[in-house]
């Protein structure tokens, strides 16, 4: 078990830079994985699963529709990934 903090949707979207609607649609596309949850009427996700998402589109390697990239150079961000391209 990890000692990660769980953070509510508010603040979750927040820390991804998403407004709560965008952040909801994220989670129901699975792009951003399911919530624990904490009781019954409130769910949170851990800091670590907020923290690598960012992480990943940092690194180019998850785009906001949650499929992995090969990472590029910096430059002109790409609308689409390119597939088999170096």
């Amino acid at each position: 078990m990890t000692n990660d903090k769980l953070l509510r949707a508010k603040a979750s979207a927040d820390r991804l830079g998403l407004s709560n609607r965008t952040f909801y649609r994220e989670v129901a596309a699975g792009n951003i994985p399911p919530p624990i949850k904490i009781t019954d009427r409130t769910s949170g996700w851990r800091e670590s699963v907020i923290d690598q998402i960012i992480a990943d589109r940092e690194a180019g390697l998850r785009s906001s529709k949650g499929t992995v990239l090969e990472k590029h150079r910096p430059g002109r961000p790409r609308k689409f990934p390119v597939v088999g391209h170096d």
